[in-house]
């Protein structure tokens, strides 16, 4: 027995190693952690296109630390805005976003935001929170569009609001901007969207139409010294300047004067009746000073008519619809080229599409800055010193409030991404979400085409979160009047006279919330607009549902 332990020792070695091997290679197939791919599909044409990691963050917010959130609630409540209208639900579907020619198209030039202040003018406090969070997520300069809120004195003090601001402020707006290294380019109106000028008695004469306080007659020669010392104000409180913006776009009454229809002069003609004698004096008086104008009235001209603006002023080429493939004349690129050699683009983040919307259609906006990058990719030799992503607050002077500056945060911070990464993907949201806007997910979510309410960090958030409240409320408050006025006439009355008055509750809750969330950013006189225009019309369709009930 002993010699035959002995000869089948090896064997048994054998077998146990073999058993062990097997059993351990079975435990490593289990455990083993699931790859995931390194492609996302493209929903809208099932093609594999490369996803980029969450942990590779935007260039933009590479050096910037990630801003806390004001109280960010351990386990955030995130609720989808699926509830908003179905035009506002279509314009939220979220485009193709992502390309694989993506890295040949990044924008290198200036990303100025334009501040529009005209009706929601922030508070100083405010740009202190501001700047640093403009410079942290790509910006390189700010376009301020004063209007009234300039503090313009001894003739054109008149057009200035009773809470302009100081000379003082505009100073710590100008200081504020050098310190985070913050391009500033004033913007002045010089012909049409003149609105706050023409609507004083004193200067009614200058109108080109006198029931139309849209803009001035070219044939006014009284007008230039106005516009002049209007230039001469703006200039003085900004004297490190590289860039000043004279407007010069939607001329809508451009011939309509009777007196220039008398003249021998076709549109352009007009056109450069006006512009040019400013225009000549401004670069005469500083010639330093590049000059931007917006370009619309241009497009179509020959290129003889251009050359008349040549030596005075830069276009400024704007186009904030999300599909630009035809949107331009064919030529006009061509002879930007020859009489300007360069141009700026303006692209848009807010308050371009429509002038009564309050919740911003990210998706448009960010497929606009695609289309722009598509643009500039295909220019060969023409050079964009930089774009403007504007952000409207009214469409003019009269015109209801529409999105907000605080609401529109969001997409800005997404657009400048797109323009520095040239695409954007789910993972790419996300960071931006956490790291740029303090939020504890995605704020907005690309499969549903809906943003995601949460509590945020970024400049105003709070107010972000007043606009997605209401946007909300107002169509349950539609549903709700549209399900009264059915059930009262069946006698179902007593459920929906309660659910009325719990929506009534719910409304005035929100206007005290609006009036605390909006102090951070405004002043009483913007919140009270807002309230009025906004949450005014809700509240009494309100009130009205509760009448219906005690009917």
């Amino acid at each position: 027995m002993r010699s035959f332990r002995y000869r089948v020792r090896p064997l048994n070695i054998k077998i146990i190693a073999l058993t062990v091997a097997i059993i351990f290679g079975i435990i490593l197939f289990v455990t083993q952690p699931s790859v995931k791919s390194n492609k996302i599909t493209d929903s809208k044409n099932g093609q594999n296109v490369k996803s980029m990691a969450v942990e590779s963050k935007p260039k933009v917010l590479s050096d910037v630390k990630k801003l806390p959130t004001k109280g960010k609630p351990d386990t955030p409540k995130v609720t989808s805005l699926s509830k908003i209208s179905a035009d506002q639900q279509q314009q939220q579907q979220l485009p193709a976003h992502v390309d694989n020619s993506a890295n040949e198209r990044k924008f290198s030039g200036h990303r100025v935001v334009h501040l529009d202040l005209k009706g929601a003018p922030p508070k100083m406090g405010y740009y202190k929170k501001l700047f640093p969070f403009l410079r942290s997520i790509g910006a390189t300069g700010v376009l301020i569009e004063y209007e009234d809120m300039f503090p313009y004195k001894d003739n054109l003090k008149v057009l200035s609001r009773a809470d302009a601001y100081t000379e003082n402020e505009v100073n710590a707006i100008i200081q504020l901007a050098e310190e985070f290294k913050l391009l500033v380019i004033p913007l002045i109106q010089t012909f049409g969207h003149l609105e706050f000028m023409l609507k004083h008695e004193q200067f009614k004469h200058l109108r080109a139409v006198s029931t139309s306080k849209r803009a001035l007659c070219p044939c006014q020669n009284a007008s230039l010294p106005i516009l002049l010392d209007m230039a001469k104000q703006v200039i003085a409180l900004h004297p490190n300047i590289k860039y000043l913006h004279v407007g010069g776009d939607e001329i809508y009454d451009l011939m309509k004067c009777s007196k220039c229809k008398t003249l021998p002069y076709k549109s352009h003609d007009m056109y450069l009746l006006h512009m040019v004698p400013l225009l000549s004096e401004i670069k005469s008086t500083w010639p330093e000073l590049n000059v931007l104008m917006w370009d619309d009235m241009l497009r179509k001209w020959t290129l003889d008519q251009m050359l008349t603006l040549q030596n005075f002023a830069i276009p400024m080429v704007w186009a904030y619809e999300d599909n630009l493939a035809s949107y331009f004349p064919r030529t006009m690129w061509k002879n930007y080229k020859k009489v300007f050699g360069s141009v700026w683009i303006a692209s848009a983040f807010k308050g371009a599409l429509r002038k009564n919307t309050d919740v911003v259609p990210l998706n448009k906006h960010i497929e606009n800055h695609i289309q722009w990058l598509k643009i500039i990719s295909n220019l060969d030799g023409m050079e964009i010193p930089g774009i403007a992503i504007t952000g409207w607050s009214r469409f003019d002077h009269f015109s209801p409030l529409c999105e907000l500056l605080p609401a529109g945060l969001p997409s800005l911070a997404l657009c400048l991404t797109v323009l520095d990464r040239g695409s954007l993907n789910p993972e790419v949201i996300h960071t931006v979400s956490v790291d740029a806007l303090g939020c504890a997910g995605k704020i907005y979510d690309d499969s549903s085409g809906s943003y995601q309410v949460q509590k945020c960090g970024f400049p105003g958030s709070d107010v972000f979160l007043i606009v997605s409240r209401l946007d909300l409320l107002r169509n349950e408050v539609k549903s709700l009047h549209t399900q009264m006025k059915i059930l009262v006439q069946k006698g179902y009355k007593k459920e929906h006279t309660l659910k009325a008055r719990d929506m009534h509750t719910r409304v005035l809750q929100l206007k005290t919330d609006a009036e605390s969330s909006f102090d951070e950013v405004y002043g009483k006189s913007v919140a009270n607009a807002w309230i009025d225009e906004k949450l005014g019309p809700v509240l009494k369709l309100a009130e009205k549902i509760i009448k219906i009930g005690k009917s």
